[in-house]
């Protein structure tokens, strides 16, 4: 996904994101643990962006209050993510029982 805020009155002057996933195995993960709902495997996002440095900061400001942002936005999406896989789990677990079809998530 791409994201691009040209413009405007804020301090992402022509900011440029692009966010990558990228499933990953957990063959080391403990077989007991409660951290993986659908398997062994996990996804990894990554916030990749450029922005333009504003008059009167600092290259260190600028990144420092990018990075804040997308750490939050990162955080929320993980959240969102895992209400819904558990959401999903938890009513595709009571709809297979009743019936003869079996999903596999991956």
């Amino acid at each position: 996904m791409c994201v691009s805020i040209l413009g405007g009155d804020h301090r992402l002057n022509n900011f440029k994101s692009v966010i990558t996933l990228h499933e990953i195995s957990n063959d080391h993960q403990d077989d007991s643990s409660d951290d993986d709902v659908f398997g062994n495997k996990s996804t990894v996002v990554v916030e990749s962006y450029v922005v333009d440095v504003p008059d009167g900061n600092t290259a260190e400001d600028t990144r420092v209050f990018v990075d804040t942002i997308i750490r939050c936005n990162l955080k929320s999406l993980g959240s969102i993510s895992e209400k819904m896989a558990c959401s999903s789990s938890s009513s595709s677990s009571s709809s297979s029982s009743s019936s003869s079809s079996n999903e596999d998530f991956y």
